[in-house]
């Protein structure tokens, strides 16, 4: 492999072992990788191979819509500090560097290595979380960044894209993969992240679906899958009975009496039913380019019940719990298609991809990516911090340009005349 390739494969190891680990510290490394794509992989080929891919536009065109959104709120309502919001999104713009890293690392193995490294990275934030809670006595765990939401969430993550393996390995091996979903049950039950469950529960529905796929285009080469993978998260779950369940148990419980009544017994999805409530009224206020992205939660706070003011308590930089609600308030309907685009760009850029040999295992990791990502911003956000915003581009990367049977080139050029 040469330099280049090697420089891209950089990325995988330190985008899932060291994201699963230490989550916002890991952010400002990969960053500073993406900085610095430019000197290692220099040349005009990497450049057009990056930006001809509709995933880097989509990006750049988010990071753009940013942009106009800030520059409209701080030239019509005078506020400048809505400018800001730039600096928050820059991860976005480092899409383009990011590829230019990875452009050069495509290989055959690749799916089977993005398996391994997520397994791994699912088993590690599994330890830690496991030590925090039996030895620490932590009610619960929340990784070394002290955030029990991402380890749960990023837990989910890599236990889906371990689950790769499946699809990359053969029989026997790709059994092993199935322990991915598995540890990452056990991992955010212990994070005590409910909104982690419901990325959970997407994640599953993508791999049976794609498990569907795979076994409708090859009867019979692995029947007993499904059958296994019951068994297997099953068994991940009958493990842990000791632990604090009751989070999770009351979720059915919790959604239907929020939809009827709205309010429940339950201190924070009340936070988020009130965030919710009037998140929608500060739309209204300022719907084309909204308040602000750092003053989304001050916006709608005049609106919110006291209890949830004083989840904030004046601070003006906390946020709705919800990614929509945060484009809608803080960007307007700006910001919304700006979401919608970083969602839907990826899925696009995959389906256009080359049918080679991983394309199915490419497909599969992505949908994975962005239903996940997506499922667990509908309690928290994952576009507020550093680190899941980092996640989510250096990850989409990889897997587009990582994931192939040999490096991506750009189109050649069509002379004219």
């Amino acid at each position: 492999m040469s330099h280049r390739a090697i420089f891209g494969w950089l990325f995988l190891p330190v985008a899932t072992l060291s994201l699963a680990l230490f989550n916002t510290m890991s952010a400002y490394v990969l960053m500073l990788m993406a900085l610095l794509a430019p000197l290692v992989v220099p040349g005009l080929a990497p450049w057009r191979a990056a930006w001809g891919n509709i995933a880097v536009k989509g990006f750049i065109l988010a990071f753009g819509l940013v942009g106009l959104a800030s520059g409209l709120r701080a030239v019509v309502a005078g506020d400048v500090e809505a400018l800001s919001a730039l600096v928050n999104f820059l991860p976005f713009a480092l899409a383009p560097l990011a590829a230019m890293a990875i452009v050069q690392a495509g290989h055959a193995n690749a799916s089977r290595w993005l398996s391994i490294l997520s397994l791994l990275a699912v088993l590690a934030g599994f330890a830690v979380g496991l030590e925090q809670a039996l030895i620490e006595g932590a009610r619960r765990s929340s990784g070394f960044d002290d955030n029990p939401i991402w380890l749960g969430d990023f837990a989910v993550l890599f236990g889906f894209l371990a689950a790769t393996g499946v699809f990359a390995f053969r029989p026997v091996w790709r059994f092993l993969f199935l322990a991915g979903p598995a540890i990452a049950v056990v991992t955010v039950v212990l994070s005590g992240t409910r909104g982690a469950a419901l990325a959970y529960a997407a994640g599953l529905v993508v791999f049976a679906g794609f498990s569907a796929i795979a076994l409708r285009r090859h009867p019979g080469r692995w029947p007993v899958l499904g059958i296994a993978a019951v068994a297997i998260v099953g068994a991940a779950l009958i493990a842990v009975p000791r632990l604090d369940l009751d989070r999770f148990t009351a979720i059915p419980s919790l959604i239907t009496t929020g939809l009827t009544e709205g309010a429940t017994e339950d201190r924070s999805a009340n936070h988020r039913l009130e965030f919710l409530k009037a998140g929608a009224g500060a739309f209204a206020q300022s719907p084309v380019y909204g308040h602000g992205w750092n003053a989304k939660f001050s916006a709608a706070e005049p609106m919110m019940a006291e209890f949830a003011r004083q989840e904030n308590d004046g601070a003006g930089f906390m946020h709705l719990h919800n990614d929509p609600l945060n484009f809608a308030v803080g960007l307007g309907l700006i910001g919304l298609l700006g979401y919608a685009v970083v969602m839907l760009a990826p899925l696009i850029a995959v389906w256009q991809s080359p049918r080679d040999s991983q394309f199915f295992q490419r497909s599969y990791a992505m949908v994975s990516l962005v239903a996940i990502i997506g499922a667990a911003g509908m309690t928290d956000s994952m576009f507020q911090f550093e680190a899941p915003k980092v996640l989510y581009v250096t990850m989409a990367m990889i897997i587009l340009f990582g994931l192939r049977d040999e490096p991506v080139r750009p189109a050649p050029r069509i002379e004219t005349g």
